[in-house]
């Protein structure tokens, strides 16, 4: 039987933070695990941004990124899409506008949300490398397209956000995961909730 009249224990869900780390093939030290994908981009913006911080975006993508970034008063730079090329990622003109001002965030969704738009491993890496800053890539599909963006987290300045309210069909159970660096996973979970899940959750 599971102690519910006790606090989760150690406050982070380490069970869950271990079985995600033996899935994706990283170490549990780059796993950080919250109340959906939702409350990570919260999160990781409330980490790095200060008033007057520019976030660059392409459009249209997920309308969290921009609420969030308003909430922080955030300079918001979006880069639109094009129907005229499949709405692929704009990526010399998103590293561009970063550039330009200094932007400490680039966010975008793998594959982007809402046009279903599925981008190249290759381009999201020349995207990151060509930023100041951090790219956040919202993998919220990710298993609809069986795309592995893994190997991205060697750059050192990609977080990638993952959720299981789509395809797992988990959306009420409130789980989502961070994947980054350790060094950025331990920034990260400094301003996560000090117990981010429920014991029902975790167990679920």
């Amino acid at each position: 039987a599971l102690p519910w009249s006790r606090y989760p224990l150690g406050g982070r869900p380490w069970l869950l933070i271990d079985a995600l780390a033996a899935q994706m093939g990283v170490a549990p030290e780059q796993v950080v695990v919250s109340e959906g994908s939702a409350d990570l981009i919260k999160a990781v913006m409330a980490a790095t941004l200060r008033p007057g911080d520019t976030v660059v975006m392409p459009a249209p993508t997920f309308l969290l990124y921009r609420q969030n970034a308003r909430l922080h008063e955030a300079a918001i730079v979006e880069v639109p899409l094009q129907a005229a090329d499949g709405y692929a990622l704009p990526v010399d003109a998103l590293a561009a506008a970063a550039q330009e001002t200094q932007a400490r965030l680039v966010v975008m969704c793998a594959p982007n949300n809402p046009t279903g738009t599925i981008y190249a491993e290759a381009e999201i890496r020349r995207l990151a490398e060509s930023i100041p800053g951090l790219l956040v890539v919202d993998e919220a599909y990710a298993e609809f397209c069986d795309q592995d963006l893994t190997g991205l987290l060697d750059l050192g300045n990609v977080i990638l956000l993952r959720t299981f309210s789509k395809f797992y069909a988990m959306a009420g159970v409130r789980v989502g995961y961070a994947l980054a660096s350790p060094m950025l996973a331990a920034e990260l979970q400094k301003v996560v909730t000090v117990f981010p899940l429920s014991v029902f959750s975790e167990v679920a």
